[in-house]
């Protein structure tokens, strides 16, 4: 749509069909709410067809900001400054960088997270929390690690909630911790992350996926695979550029779409709709 030089208002060609598709309807007796939802679901339907648009919003009630320490990486080692939305690939593409840079800082961290991921460790320790029989874990895990599992899940429940030795000094310092806390703790000194932010087996699934590796580390080492790590990577740069107060997460809509951000209380939710 372009203005002409006494101020009126010329459509382009592609709005003049359009201005006519929408004519014809309206004599065919549609009205406006028909033709509303039906371009609704047109545009959603193209729209995913295309790669969904990745928002950045805050999952927690503290308000949509990253982590100083985050904003300082990104000046200093990307040159990025600012963004221009919260779907800005340029921010987007920041937070996979941090993550990588944090996994060559704490390279424990990363092989301990592949052998949790790979060997489905998450999985198996929650299974064994929910009682399924010894019969019933060997149908989906070796014996042998099913025997090493129920080992260290004993001595899990038995835990005054501290981190262990190998977390502590990866911290630099140590402190109290609820083991469930510790999986992402590890990545930036002095990061903490709420309850529900991830599966909380997750956090056990490391350590134990630690204490594999220290026993066997041919057997359980899972060799980095770029293509997999990608998301890895996206998902520690989540954890280090959140705060104790601001949880960052990635939410996908379809493209095309319009979207708006509602925060109540600092808590952040990506809405979209016609």
């Amino acid at each position: 749509m372009q203005y002409t030089n006494t101020g009126s208002i010329q459509a382009s060609a592609d709005e003049i069909k359009f201005d006519e598709a929408v004519k014809a309807l309206l004599a065919d007796k549609y009205e406006h709410a028909n033709l509303k939802e039906r371009l609704w679901k047109l545009v959603m339907e193209e729209g995913r067809k295309l790669p969904p648009i990745r928002v950045l919003y805050c999952t927690s009630y503290g308000e949509f900001s990253p982590s100083p320490e985050f904003w300082a990486y990104c000046e200093s080692n990307l040159n990025v400054t600012n963004y221009t939305s919260r779907h800005d690939p340029v921010i987007l593409q920041a937070i996979s960088d941090y993550g990588r840079s944090l996994c060559e800082k704490f390279s424990s961290i990363h092989d301990d997270m592949r052998t949790s991921r790979s060997w489905r460790l998450s999985k198996l320790l929650e299974s064994i929390s929910q009682k399924k029989s010894i019969v019933d874990l060997e149908t989906e895990f070796s014996s042998h690690l099913v025997a090493q599992a129920m080992v260290f899940f004993d001595q899990m429940a038995n835990t005054s909630g501290h981190l262990p030795s190998f977390l502590v000094n990866s911290l630099n310092g140590g402190g109290k911790f609820d083991l469930a806390q510790a999986a992402f703790a590890i990545c930036y000194p002095g990061f903490r992350r709420s309850h529900d932010y991830v599966s909380k087996y997750f956090g056990y699934s490391v350590q134990f996926a630690h204490i594999l590796l220290e026993g066997n580390f041919t057997l359980y080492h899972v060799e980095p695979d770029e293509s997999r790590n990608a998301v890895m990577y996206e998902k520690i740069g989540l954890y280090g550029a959140s705060t104790s107060t601001s949880q960052l997460a990635i939410d996908e809509i379809p493209a095309l779409v319009d979207y708006s951000i509602h925060e109540y209380d600092g808590k952040e939710k990506v809405v979209y709709r016609a």
